[in-house]
C-alpha cells in the first residue's frame, strides 16, 4: 500500500509539472552600487503585481513564475536612490536579465532614476528554434484569427486548414493553452480556438524542444491568454468582403460584387470588476 501511494504521488507531481509547463518567464539580475560592489537586501518589485524579491549577499535576485508581458521593475533600498526600468519584456520559458546600479541618496532628498530597458540581441537561454509574438505585435497585424498569425511565422504552413511545421504532418504538432494540452487525439488539431484579442503571447517552437514538451514531432504551438488588470481596455474590429470567381457558369451571380456581403464584427472589453 505504501509503494502504491508513493507511485500515485509521483504521477500527480509529474502531471502537475506538465500542466503548468511553458506559461511563465523569469526575471533575474544583480544590484550594485556606484563602485560596482554588490548591494544585499535590495527590494526588486515588478510594479502592478505582487511579484518581487530581495537581493542576496552577493547582490543577485531572481523572480520566477512571471506571466508574459511588459512591466516596470523597481529596485529600492534605504539610503539609495531607487531605480525603475520601463518596458521590461517577459517571455514564456525565457529569463530576462535586468541589472541595477543604485547611487547613494542624500539625507534631504532621494531621487528616482527611470531607465528604458533594451531588448538583448541574443537570448542566451534560448536553445530551441522559437518564434515569440506578443499582444503588442498581434494587435498591429491585419489578421482575423490566430491561425493568420501562425502563418506569418518561419517554418509554418497552413494547407487545407491544417497546420504544418518544418514540413511535418499536421498530427505531429502539439498545442497548449495556458500550459494545458489541447491537442485533439483523433486528428492532431487543436480542440479549442482562441480569439486573437485574448492572446497575451504566442510561442511557436519548431525544433529542439525542452523536456517539458512532449507528444510532438515537428513543432509546438503554445498560447498564453491575458490576465485581468486594473486598467480598462476596449477593442472593436470589423472585417467585410465578398467572394470573387470567374467561374460564372458554376457560381451564379458570383461576378456581382458586394463589398459588405460578408461581415464579421468583433469586440472586447476588459477591466476591474470593482473599480477603485
Amino acid at each position: 500500500m505504501k509503494i502504491f501511494t508513493q507511485i500515485l504521488l509521483s504521477i500527480l507531481m509529474i502531471s502537475n509539472q506538465i500542466i503548468f509547463a511553458g506559461t511563465t518567464g523569469r526575471l533575474a539580475g544583480r544590484v550594485v552600487d556606484d563602485t560596482g560592489e554588490p548591494l544585499p537586501f535590495v527590494n526588486v518589485v515588478i510594479m502592478g503585481t505582487t511579484l518581487g524579491a530581495a537581493t542576496d549577499i552577493d547582490g543577485y535576485y531572481s523572480i520566477i513564475n512571471v506571466p508574459p508581458g511588459t512591466y516596470e521593475v523597481k529596485a529600492s533600498a534605504i539610503g539609495y536612490n531607487s531605480v525603475t526600468y520601463q518596458d521590461v519584456k517577459i517571455s514564456i520559458d525565457l529569463t530576462t536579465t535586468i541589472d541595477f546600479q543604485l547611487s547613494e541618496a542624500s539625507v534631504e532628498l532621494g531621487e528616482e532614476v527611470v531607465v528604458i530597458a533594451t531588448k538583448p540581441l541574443v537570448k542566451m537561454d534560448l536553445t530551441a528554434s522559437t518564434s515569440i509574438v506578443g499582444d503588442d505585435v498581434i494587435s498591429q497585424l491585419p489578421v482575423a484569427e490566430i491561425q493568420d498569425v501562425l502563418k506569418l511565422q518561419a517554418g509554418v504552413v497552413i494547407s487545407g486548414g491544417n497546420i504544418h511545421i518544418r514540413g511535418g504532418r499536421s498530427n505531429q504538432v502539439a498545442y497548449q493553452i495556458d500550459g494545458v494540452p489541447v491537442t485533439d487525439v483523433y486528428d492532431g488539431s487543436s480542440v479549442i480556438n482562441v480569439n486573437q484579442n485574448s492572446v497575451q503571447e504566442l510561442q511557436v517552437i519548431s525544433g529542439a524542444f525542452n523536456a517539458e514538451y512532449g507528444q510532438a514531432q515537428s513543432g509546438v504551438v503554445n498560447l498564453v491568454t491575458k490576465d485581468g488588470s486594473n486598467d480598462f481596455n476596449a477593442n472593436i474590429q470589423m472585417y467585410s468582403g465578398d467572394y470573387v470567381s470567374d467561374k460564372t457558369d458554376v457560381f451564379t451571380n458570383v461576378d456581382d460584387l458586394n463589398p459588405v456581403g460578408i461581415r464579421n464584427i468583433e469586440g472586447s472589453l476588459s477591466g476591474p470588476i470593482l473599480p477603485g
